[in-house]
């Protein structure tokens, strides 16, 4: 499905086919909202980065790593000759376990912390000059949905996952109308489709794996 289609598909839902209340700039930008979440949500967008480490504890997202980031999934770095996974962790947790971490002194990392608000990733503790050098961390991350900006754009999330977008259009626009029980009716049934869609994408790349795994551990047997 195009833009436009999930837009037409939208205003099926919202009950408004002609534009009154909701323009379709309106519409556009929640598709793209629409995006965003569904990535984050189920991870779909996924690709690898490498940053390169100094013996600063803390790193630019957007310019050391990419600017397209919008979650981590895993980190490992070069140690010895051999990746090292990272332990993810938050500044939070070591305030608790680390009183006066980030004052503590260089040493191979083996945790990492990340804020997208803040475009901050930041590795614990800091690197020793062993583990500092080029691209010593490779990442696995999420990407941004890129934003739609013609109606004749397609967008790149897994087909499936497209009349998803159509329910978060729909269930934003009819949240608005707060005075009409019946929109806010209509939003929550919107809400538990678009809910619903996610899970059963999910549900299926989790078969899909456990399928893979099982074949690979067949042709391994052999």
């Amino acid at each position: 499905m195009n833009r436009g289609e999930i837009r037409n598909l939208a205003r099926v839902k919202i009950g408004e086919v002609v534009a009154r209340l909701f323009q379709n700039v309106d519409l556009n930008a929640w598709i793209n909202n629409a995006g965003d979440d569904i990535a984050y949500k189920t991870k779909c967008l996924r690709t690898t980065g490498s940053l390169t480490t100094t013996s600063a504890s803390e790193y630019t997202i957007s310019t050391a790593l990419a600017d397209d980031v919008l979650s981590i999934n895993e980190l490992y770095i070069y140690q010895n000759t051999r990746w090292v996974k990272l332990e993810p962790t938050t500044r939070t947790e070591l305030d608790i376990l680390s009183d006066g971490w980030m004052s503590q002194p260089a040493a191979p990392p083996d945790k990492y912390w990340y804020d997208i608000q803040l475009d901050l990733i930041g590795l614990y503790p800091k690197p020793n000059t062993d583990n500092q050098g080029t691209d010593y961390v490779k990442a696995y991350y999420v990407q941004k949905f890129t934003p739609l900006t013609a109606d004749t754009g397609t967008p790149v999330l897994p087909t499936q996952l497209h009349l998803a977008m159509s329910d978060y259009v729909a269930a934003t626009a009819l949240d608005s109308k707060t005075n009409d029980k019946a929109s806010v009716i209509k939003a929550n049934n919107s809400w538990l489709q678009y809910q619903r869609r996610i899970l059963e994408y999910l549900a299926e790349s989790k078969r899909e794996k456990e399928d893979e795994t099982i074949i690979m551990k067949g042709y391994r047997n052999i």
